[in-house]
């Protein structure tokens, strides 16, 4: 006879077992993996301390840049060849120069800014009163194009070309005050060694230790040139490079003894990596007021034929403006934290 509707048919004998023992397999294999990533990757089982630190940065002219010589095979310079110079959006060409450092970082005492176009401007003296005997009114210094003229403009020549040197210490509550010199130098090799070439970066032991680069490494570091537009400025169709408007980079020194997939008992060397990012402004600009003889340095003197006796000089200078900042985190070896995770 026909069985009856309704029944439960009888599982194949041994499937329940076996399937059982996929299902542990599979979530040990979860579990696992949980684990694996929680302590090797996000290392969410070590105590977290903050670093912070301070920067000295120092900059100077590389050989390049003091050899006036060479500025003729610069593209952005009047007198490079046509075939060299910038088509379309590129800056238009101007005289180069060379400018001494103590004279050209005098615009910034802080040694954070690198002019890279400088505009020289004749400022006439007048009297505050209207009267005309300069010798004994009390002098004021208009604005307006009577008083004002530009007398000269020019490019650094070869600024990419300037070594940048940075010195960093860094300090937490447990390690106490350690420089740079005590660190790894992650991603970035020692001076002078092999393959250090055309890198951006590098650590020089010489001196206490410090990093050594250069204008165009930092730059290259933020994914820009100083030939790049700045989409921030206010010129028409915003077109202009950051060579006239200038620019600011923000330098970000990053400490940890704690990477992903290393060390995750949180007893890694400690070390460092830079971030290097363009950060948006309109224009970045420093001005400096300067008398003859000084103003010598920075125009020839057939353009101060008719300097008075109380004129002066209004030098204008855009260029890189750079900002530096220390931060990170050491991780420690937490056993309530692991046991947590376990």
């Amino acid at each position: 006879p026909m069985g009856t509707f309704g029944g439960d048919a009888a599982a194949p004998a041994g499937r329940g077992p076996r399937l059982q023992r996929v299902t542990v397999v599979v979530q040990g294999f979860i579990l696992a993996f949980v684990v694996v990533y929680a302590a090797f990757y996000k290392n969410t089982h070590l105590r977290m301390e903050p670093v912070t630190g301070n920067v000295y940065m120092d900059a100077w002219a590389g050989k390049r840049a003091r050899d006036p010589g060479g500025f003729g095979l610069l593209p952005y310079c009047l007198n490079a060849p046509a075939l060299l110079r910038p088509q379309g959006r590129g800056p238009r060409p101007r005289r180069c120069a060379f400018i001494n450092e103590v004279d050209l970082f005098a615009l910034d005492q802080k040694g954070s800014f690198i002019p890279t176009f400088v505009q020289v401007v004749h400022q006439r003296a007048s009297c505050l009163d209207g009267g005309s005997d300069l010798d004994v009114c009390q002098l004021d210094y208009k604005t307006g194009p009577d008083h004002q003229t530009e007398i000269d403009e020019f490019f650094i020549g070869s600024v990419e070309d300037f070594h940048v040197q940075l010195t960093h210490a860094f300090h937490t509550d447990s390690l106490g005050a350690r420089t740079l010199a005590e660190a790894a130098h992650f991603d970035f090799p020692r001076c002078g060694a092999a393959g250090s070439a055309g890198r951006p970066v590098c650590y020089s032991p010489s001196g206490g230790g410090h990093d050594a680069s250069t204008v165009q490494g930092l730059l290259a570091m933020a994914g820009v040139t100083l030939d790049s537009n700045n989409d921030e400025t206010n010129h028409p169709s915003r077109i202009e490079s950051y060579r006239t408007s200038g620019m600011k980079l923000h330098l970000s020194i990053h400490y940890t003894n704690v990477r992903p997939w290393w060390s995750w008992a949180g007893l890694g060397s400690i070390g460092y990596h830079y971030r290097v990012r363009a950060v948006p402004a309109q224009s970045v600009w420093k001005s400096l007021t300067v008398r003859p003889p000084d103003a010598r340095t920075w125009t020839a003197a057939a353009a101060l034929a008719d300097f008075g006796k109380y004129d002066r000089l209004l030098v204008w200078a855009d260029g890189i403006e750079i900002s530096t900042h220390v931060s990170g985190t050491i991780g420690h070896l937490e056993v309530a934290n692991l046991v947590l995770l376990l």
